[in-house]
């Protein structure tokens, strides 16, 4: 347990140590409402959740969105118009992320609610290849009255944008000696007797060595991690993939994204080089309205 909570905490702290760029404050983004939805608890049927999601579409020619801030972003204003706070539930709303498929499933086990705030911490935003356009979303477990005509949100939201790739290399036989940790993301190979290999066995459609990267924060600002012989030659790697799993530190969930990539031939890499973004916070404020639908 303490290996995992010294894992976990080096991850948090990683990304600290980019040598990212003041943020910057912009207010010629474009942005707009991309969809609204409400679920509204019926009397007569158990156990049926409740909430709204209100979704944005951010989009700036100059800038190359990778990853969102939630704990820099905040929700000044998020009521309806009969003046109800649409954070009382969770005494703040915060930001969800658009997920995968299996992502209501995973949150049902752990008993949360699928417009619950917690809905943003486990998977990642939408971006365009690009990265100009970017889709994020805003939930709250309360609804608007029924006699509401519109919702009203007043916000600052904190994406990171692209200044520049960089890229990093070690050799392969560090690994021997545990995990290397670049750019707040920790490398590592991945073993059968890993207490996650259940996950990550699926990920295994090959011969091949696999490699992780994993991280307690976020894997976004990761462009690829590619693999090379000892004459430079770049080896070739399977699909990549994506998955979440959750670990108990000082006895509360935490959870580590991770990405999984396997080699396609049964060879050793003499070289493991890791690109990532060099970025800055960009600040957006937002204030939108949304019409209730009847």
């Amino acid at each position: 347990m303490q290996m995992l909570k010294a894992t976990a905490l080096a991850l948090l702290a990683g990304l600290l140590n980019l040598g990212a760029l003041p943020p910057t404050t912009i207010t010629d983004a474009e942005v707009e409402l991309y969809g609204l939805d409400i679920a509204r608890a019926q009397p007569a049927m158990q156990k049926q959740e409740q909430g709204l999601r209100l979704r944005l579409r951010i989009h700036h020619p100059e800038f190359r969105f990778y990853d969102f801030d939630p704990e820099a972003s905040s929700i000044e204003l998020f009521r309806d118009d009969r003046g109800n706070d649409l954070r009382a539930g969770n005494k703040q709303a915060e930001w969800a992320r658009i997920s995968d498929s299996n992502l209501p499933a995973i949150q049902r086990s752990f008993g949360f609610n699928t417009f619950a705030a917690s809905f943003w911490d486990l998977n990642s935003l939408t971006f365009t290849k690009d990265r100009r356009h970017c889709l994020l979303d805003v939930g709250s477990t309360v609804v608007p009255a029924k006699v509401a005509t519109k919702i009203e949100l007043k916000a600052r939201v904190v994406l990171w944008s692209v200044e520049d790739w960089r890229s990093e290399s070690f050799d392969y036989g560090r690994l021997e000696d545990g995990p290397v940790t670049i750019a707040g993301v920790q490398i590592s190979e991945v073993h059968s007797d890993d207490r996650r290999s259940f996950f990550e066995g699926q990920a295994k459609q090959s011969e091949g060595l696999r490699f992780k990267i994993e991280s307690a924060s976020s894997i976004k600002h990761v462009k690829h991690l590619r693999f090379f012989d000892e004459e430079g030659t770049e080896l070739k790697a399977g699909p990549r993939h994506d998955y979440s799993s959750f670990t108990l530190i000082e006895g509360e969930m935490a959870l580590l994204r991770s990405k999984i990539y396997s080699l396609a031939d049964d060879v050793e890499p003499e070289r493991i080089e890791i690109t990532y973004a060099h970025g800055k916070q960009i600040t957006i404020p937002v204030r939108v309205s949304a019409r209730v639908p009847v």
